[in-house]
């Protein structure tokens, strides 16, 4: 029987020791220099780190004091990351591909800032320095410029993951995905043979992004903006590339809303994306918390009809979708709300917007639980109006003057398109009141 060599096993085992931790520690800094130096020559992007350790036996490092610069402006920055840890994948290591199997980030402060073409600041840290003047006419974030409000822009993302080209797309995608791709370099002595799926042609990829006990800063072109403080983030199967665009299976994203040291609320949301069987099924959570309508505007100001000068939303919402197919369940609720018309609709069916507002205004709390259905191009709203018209009744019957005087243009002017007749107030649109009175309960 042979005895084990103790002995051998500590002496490998110090050796081990010593090399991890001698790498780590003392060469770490030397490669972090030429690590950064050659980010900045490279990339877009513009990074200053405090310190790095590698650690070569488990593949990972360790980041302290990050900074990432906006390349237009080096002395303005994105982000500041207090600690990092990243984790290369092993197994692509052995195939020669560079993968990152987790990006770990506390303690981070991050700037999201609106430019003044509509896109978002962050879209131009994954841009290579020689591509930079092509990405910024159009690339991965081509989808967010425009004047839309943070909401338009979020949702034209979904609507175009989700379109009917996008998903034949994704079929050729995954039928290729499922085939080796052979590659062949010739070196000067023989030649040297690789095999690549489709995910390996991402430049950049991560398998599990977290970021913890953070603070991201959210900011529109102009006017104050928000911050979520204890944010967190999880995002998985990323993949970056300036010419494919960006693609993940499940974003998470969680923490309070904070506006001058005043409490804004809290929000969750959950999303995932998955392609079964020649179908793309995508859910999606979000639950919102008393957040404060008025100091989060510019996410929605564009997309409703209505303002808000002061209140709060809670919502529950869960939407399912198979391709384009819609089926949202939803339950929104307002409290203490001062609810002004915003831009653009002015009518109701036959009920001016001043006039709801108005009457919303007296309901406290006011819930409406409604459906989304059709597609994403065609969205029909099941139950939202008749749940409006259910609560603010009452309320309608008891200012029909003040609609009858802040609303008489309105209908007279609309009653003109289609009948193509003229009246006075007291004419054909005094009587167009007077219906909508009867509708409420009022007299005639």
């Amino acid at each position: 029987m042979k005895m084990i060599n103790t002995k051998g096993i500590l002496v490998l085992i110090a050796i081990l020791i010593v090399i991890q931790f001698g790498f780590g520690l003392i060469l770490s800094p030397i490669l972090g220099k030429v690590v950064v130096e050659a980010i900045n020559e490279n990339s877009a992007a513009k990074i200053n780190i405090r310190k790095v350790n590698i650690w070569p036996l488990t593949l990972s490092c360790s980041l302290t004091g990050l900074k990432v610069f906006d390349p237009d402006n080096e002395k303005e920055s994105i982000a500041f990351i207090k600690k990092a840890s990243v984790k290369i994948s092993s197994l692509k290591l052995l195939s020669k591909q560079l993968v990152v199997s987790k990006i770990s980030i506390s303690g981070a402060e991050i700037d999201v800032k609106t430019e003044p073409d509509g896109s978002f600041n962050v879209r131009k840290l994954i841009q290579p320095k020689e591509q930079k003047e092509v990405m910024s006419e159009g690339g991965v974030f081509d989808k967010l410029k425009g004047k839309k409000d943070w909401f338009g822009k979020i949702f034209e993302m979904i609507k175009s993951r989700s379109s009917t080209e996008t998903v034949e797309k994704k079929k050729v995608e995954r039928f290729r995905a499922k085939r080796v791709k052979k590659e062949v370099e010739k070196l000067s002595k023989g030649r040297r043979v690789m095999f690549k799926t489709l995910s390996d042609d991402y430049a950049f990829q991560i398998r599990s992004f977290i970021v913890k006990n953070s603070r991201i800063m959210l900011s529109p072109v102009t006017g104050d903006g928000i911050s979520v403080e204890k944010a967190f983030v999880v995002i998985s199967n990323l993949g970056v590339d300036p010419k494919k665009g960006v693609r993940f299976d499940r974003f998470r994203v969680k923490g309070s809303l904070e506006k001058e040291n005043a409490p804004a609320g809290k929000f969750e949301i959950n999303y995932a994306q998955a392609f079964k069987k020649g179908k793309q099924f995508t859910n999606c959570i979000v639950k919102a918390r008393n957040v404060d309508l008025a100091m989060t505007s510019f996410i929605y100001e564009d997309s409703l009809p209505v303002s808000f000068d002061k209140g709060t939303i809670t919502i529950d919402s869960k939407t399912t979708m198979i391709n384009e197919e819609l089926n949202s369940e939803n339950l929104i609720t307002l409290r203490d709300q001062t609810v002004v018309p915003g831009k653009g609709k002015v009518m109701v069916g036959i009920i001016p917007i001043q006039a709801i507002c108005e009457a919303l205004d007296q309901v406290n709390p006011a819930s409406f639980k409604f459906r989304i259905t059709g597609t994403l191009s065609n969205p029909k709203f099941e139950g939202f109006q008749e749940a409006l018209m259910e609560l603010i009744k009452p309320y309608l019957a008891n200012i029909t003057e003040r609609v009858k005087e802040q609303g008489v243009k309105a209908i007279e002017s609309l009653l003109k398109k289609e009948t193509g007749e003229s009246s006075g107030e007291e004419g054909v649109a005094g009587e167009a009141v007077d219906v909508v009175k009867s509708l409420f309960g009022g007299k005639n």
